[in-house]
């Protein structure tokens, strides 16, 4: 399960990750990048995988966006997926916490008799 961040911080910008329950708030799409009001928005309801591509997806948005890197939507949906491809497979992505709570040794009560 990956680990979805509260925050994007990008070459002295800073952006609120939000999930939406609603799919409907973002317009339709599994995620959506704001500029306006710094925010990415992805759509709760989705698969863990999906949710990390949709995560990098908008990354590369802002990398480009910010770096004034002109590409069209079809590579932007390529290079976010191998990004998200390589992180993930090579276990460079952060666990949910849910995902180290079950990993984590449960302590035996000691209790008197």
């Amino acid at each position: 399960i990956m680990y979805i961040p509260r925050k994007i911080k990008f070459m002295g910008h800073t952006y609120n990750v939000r999930e939406e329950i609603e799919q409907t708030a973002i317009g339709g799409h599994w995620a959506e990048l704001d500029h306006t009001n710094h925010e990415m928005r992805i759509y709760k309801n989705m698969s863990e995988d999906q949710k990390g591509e949709s995560l990098m997806h908008e990354s590369t948005h802002l990398i480009c966006d910010k770096l004034c890197i002109d590409m069209d939507e079809d590579d932007i949906v390529r290079l976010g997926s191998g990004i998200f491809a390589i992180l993930n497979e090579n276990k460079l992505l952060r666990p949910s916490v849910q995902e180290i709570k079950k990993k984590r040794p449960r302590k035996k009560k000691m209790g008197f008799k």
